[in-house]
């Protein structure tokens, strides 16, 4: 590899997981024609090269994972678990050097301090790193290869009931964004990080449908019903502004709004209703409310944007719960 491709590669890797895709093809597309203009050379032909360091072991994991096209925000979540490990006494050595034996103490203390549920997550983190360092020849044997899921109990979280919608309904009064948001999130099932990614050039408010791009850049179509519509709209003639983004900042000047603008805005709705509510649970109740109606599994699948039918399947036993909890309270 040529000194000037290992300096463009240097460059993409220290920066590119705090970059979306357009700016890291931007940064791509100026070093290649830029640096084609010099000659790139090392200061001496015969300097020895400097120990890596185990931050720059996960710039580069992470780097790769942003080529693979990891959403930012998974991006992150890798980089602080990542961070929170090799500042463990137990990567002091070196992270490629850690053993088995070493992962399953840190673990171990994880589940102390935190919880089963959260200790797994790591385990996933730190093993999807091990992964990438294998595959590149940097490690003889995976650490992690023997280490099993942790076993932490499962709780089938409910959805929305239809009095508790309509009672932040009647909350929300004329707040025209948060309606939007409100029912557009409950028709099509879009993750929050869907939602505020979404342009106006997105929508086809004739056909009731959206182009959402999903985790791994998997481009989906989402459906918006009658009520998502007509709010979407009451709330659309109200924007003096021309700006591309859906959804943006109710001030100047008007800014993509972001997701902790929607967590933050739900959060409250739900306080002052006596709701536990997030975006994520908007999610949960459409998923549950389609099922309680007949809708195919495999269709939510396709809908939702799952991978695996596995995950669908939670939901479904939701919505199995859910009726239970429904005759329970009003039978």
């Amino acid at each position: 590899m040529d000194f000037r491709t290992q300096l463009r590669n240097a460059i993409l890797e220290d920066v590119v997981f705090l970059l979306d895709e357009n700016q890291k093809q931007a940064l791509e597309q100026s070093l290649n024609l830029r640096l084609h203009e010099y000659e790139i050379k090392t200061k001496e032909a015969n300097i020895v090269p400097l120990e890596i360091t185990n931050q720059q072991y996960i710039r580069k994991f992470i780097a790769d994972k942003a080529v693979e096209g990891l959403s930012k925000r998974s991006l992150v979540n890798y980089f602080c678990i990542l961070e929170g490990f090799i500042a463990d006494d137990v990567c002091a050595k070196g992270i490629l050097l850690v053993q088995e034996s070493d992962i399953r103490f840190y673990l171990a203390k994880k589940i102390q301090s935190s919880s089963k549920s959260n200790a797994n997550n790591i385990r996933r983190c730190i093993s999807t790193f091990f992964t990438w360092a294998e595959r590149r020849d940097l490690v003889a044997k995976h650490p992690v290869r023997n280490i099993g899921p942790i076993r932490h109990e499962k709780k089938i979280m409910r959805a929305f009931t239809k009095i508790e919608l309509e009672r932040m309904r009647s909350v929300i009064g004329d707040d025209l964004r948060l309606r939007a948001i409100f029912e557009f999130l409950l028709s099509t099932g879009c993750r929050v990080s869907e939602l505020v990614e979404l342009n106006r050039s997105d929508i086809d408010l004739w056909v009731r449908e959206v182009k959402v791009m999903g985790k791994g850049s998997k481009e989906r179509m989402v459906y918006l019903n009658e009520s998502s519509i007509y709010h979407l709209q009451r709330y659309l003639m109200t924007r003096t502004d021309d700006k591309e983004p859906l959804f943006v900042s109710n001030l100047q000047p008007y800014k993509r709004l972001q997701i902790s603008g929607v967590e933050i805005a739900l959060r409250k709705l739900g306080r002052v209703c006596g709701i536990h509510a997030h975006p994520h649970k908007f999610r949960r109740t459409m998923a549950t409310m389609a099922l309680q109606k007949g809708m195919d599994v495999e269709v939510l699948q396709r809908i939702l944007g799952h991978e695996k039918l596995d995950t669908t399947m939670i939901y479904a036993k939701a919505a199995d719960k859910e009726l239970k909890h429904q005759h329970d309270k009003y039978c």
